[in-house]
């Protein structure tokens, strides 16, 4: 990725729980200083069993170097869970 020019990623996020959840937020970051995020974090009114959905983000890194943008999957724990250790992602980029 170029700094200081706007990059597009996404994510699916799929409730592979034996029950449907209720709303959720979803934290986007990133590793970097001065870096951008559309739609962080995302809100998600929940999900039903099996069901996915896609999160669309634009993000700046105004630095080069090695970066990370990561996704916490209900980072509040607002959705009672059979598996919290499933929420996290993360992704290294690096900035030229």
């Amino acid at each position: 990725m170029t700094h200081g020019v706007g990059a597009v990623g996404g994510m699916y996020v799929k409730n592979v729980g034996p029950g449907a959840s209720g709303p959720f937020t979803v934290d986007i970051y990133g590793s970097c200083p001065q870096e951008t995020f559309s739609d962080a974090p995302h809100d998600s009114p929940g999900l039903a069993v099996g069901a996915e959905m896609f999160i669309r983000i634009t993000f700046t890194f105004e630095n080069t170097g090695a970066c990370s943008v990561s996704a916490d999957v209900d980072y509040d724990n607002q959705v009672p869970e059979t598996n919290e250790d499933n929420n996290h992602v993360s992704v290294n980029i690096t900035s030229q």
